[in-house]
C-alpha cells in the first residue's frame, strides 16, 4: 500500500511537470523579409523561438527551386523574387548562423509570390511536388534548417484545397524522416482556406494564422471558432501580431498602404498606446491617411494572455525586419517577449 501511494505521488508530480512545461513553452515566431536586408538586426533573434526565413519558389516545370542567378565566384544564389533582389545564399547563411547563437529554430519559408496559379498549381499539375520536396529538403539539409513553411495565400476552390493538400503530403514524405517540421500560413476567415484546415490539419505541426491587424475581440473570436467549428487542434494554432499598419480607406487612383512600424515611428511620435494611426502619406503629403494597427500595448496584452492562457501554440509575427532595431525603447519584439515570459530552451 505504501508503494501504491508512493506511485501516485510520483505520478501527480510529474504530470504537474508536464502542464507547467507546456504552460512556460509558448513560443514567438517570425517571418523574416527578405526586402529588409538594409536594416536587418541580428541581435532580434535573442528574443525569438524561431525565424521563418522568406521565402523560395518552386520552379513547376522541373520541380526545382527557382533561381534568377548563381554567382561564379562566389556561388551565392539569388532565388526568384517578385522584384527587386530574392532571398540569398549569403542571407541564408546569415540569418541561421545568428539564429544559432541563440538556439532559435529557422524555418525555410515557401511561396509563389502572389501567382500561385503559376508556382503552386503548375507544379502540382506537372507532378512535380515531390521532387520539389526532395529539393526542399536538400536545402534545408545543407543550411541546418529545421523547418518548412509554405505560404499558399489563397485556396479559392476545392481544387485548390487539394493541390495544397498535394503539396503538403509531398513535403511531409520528404521532411518527417529527416525530422523537418512542416507548417504554413492560413487566412483566419476565408472559405477554402478553413476548409483546407478542417480536412487536413494533420498534415501540419504549426499552423500560423494571417490575422495579424485584428482588434482583439476579433481575433479571440476567429481562433475560438477555428477550434469549436473547424476542429482544428489548439496547440498548433499560432496568432497573427502586425508589426505593420494598414491603411483603412483606399484613396482615389491609389490602392491601400501597408506602413511598416518602423517607418511610423521615425515619422511621428508613437506611444504604442495607439491602435490606429495617423500619417501623411508617403506619396503625398497633404493626404492624412488612416492606419490600423490592432498591435499596441494593452492590445497585445490582451492577445498574447489570451494565446497563453488557453493553449494556444503561440504567435506569428509579420514581419520581423518592420521592427525598430531592439536597442530602441520601441521594439516590439522586445515588447512581445516580456510578454509571452522567458523563452524555454
Amino acid at each position: 500500500m505504501k508503494a501504491s501511494r508512493l506511485f501516485l505521488i510520483a505520478f501527480l508530480l510529474s504530470s504537474f511537470q508536464v502542464q507547467a512545461v507546456k504552460h512556460d513553452s509558448f513560443s514567438i515566431a517570425a517571418y523574416w523579409f527578405n526586402g529588409g536586408w538594409d536594416h536587418y538586426d541580428a541581435e532580434a533573434a535573442k528574443y525569438l523561438d524561431e525565424v521563418i526565413i522568406f521565402a523560395v519558389a518552386p520552379e513547376p516545370k522541373t520541380g526545382g527551386i527557382n533561381i534568377v542567378s548563381v554567382d561564379e565566384k562566389t556561388a551565392n544564389v539569388n532565388y526568384r523574387r517578385s522584384s527587386g533582389i530574392g532571398l540569398t545564399t549569403a542571407m541564408i547563411n546569415t540569418l541561421v548562423a545568428d539564429a544559432k547563437k541563440y538556439q532559435v529554430k529557422t524555418t525555410l519559408g515557401i511561396n509563389a509570390m502572389g501567382k500561385k496559379e503559376i508556382y503552386f498549381d503548375q507544379l502540382v499539375e506537372n507532378n512535380k511536388q515531390d521532387e520539389f520536396a526532395k529539393n526542399i529538403r536538400d536545402l534545408c539539409l545543407k543550411h541546418g534548417i529545421s523547418g518548412v513553411d509554405l505560404d499558399y495565400e489563397h485556396p479559392t476552390s476545392d481544387k485548390d484545397v487539394q493541390i495544397l493538400a498535394s503539396i503538403f503530403t509531398a513535403l511531409n514524405k520528404v521532411l518527417k524522416p529527416e525530422g523537418i517540421t512542416v507548417s504554413g500560413a492560413f487566412a483566419s476567415k476565408k472559405k477554402f482556406s478553413l476548409k483546407f484546415l478542417e480536412q487536413h490539419h494533420g498534415l501540419l505541426d504549426q499552423i500560423n494564422i494571417m490575422n495579424y491587424s485584428k482588434k482583439p475581440e476579433q481575433f479571440i473570436k476567429e481562433l475560438n471558432t477555428l477550434v469549436t467549428k473547424h476542429k482544428v487542434p489548439k496547440e498548433k494554432l499560432y496568432g497573427g501580431i502586425a508589426f505593420y499598419a494598414k491603411e483603412v480607406a483606399r484613396r482615389k487612383g491609389r490602392g491601400k498602404h501597408e506602413v511598416e512600424y518602423r517607418d511610423i515611428v521615425s515619422a511621428i511620435a508613437v506611444t504604442n498606446e495607439e491602435d490606429v494611426f495617423k500619417m501623411p502619406a508617403a506619396d503625398d503629403a497633404s493626404y492624412m491617411m488612416t492606419l490600423k494597427y490592432s498591435n499596441n500595448n494593452k492590445s497585445l496584452k490582451e492577445k498574447i494572455e489570451f494565446l497563453k492562457s488557453n493553449g494556444f501554440g503561440g504567435a506569428i509575427i509579420w514581419a520581423l525586419n518592420h521592427d525598430v532595431a531592439v536597442t530602441n525603447p520601441h521594439s516590439r519584439v522586445r515588447y512581445l517577449r516580456s510578454l509571452a515570459g522567458d523563452r524555454v530552451l
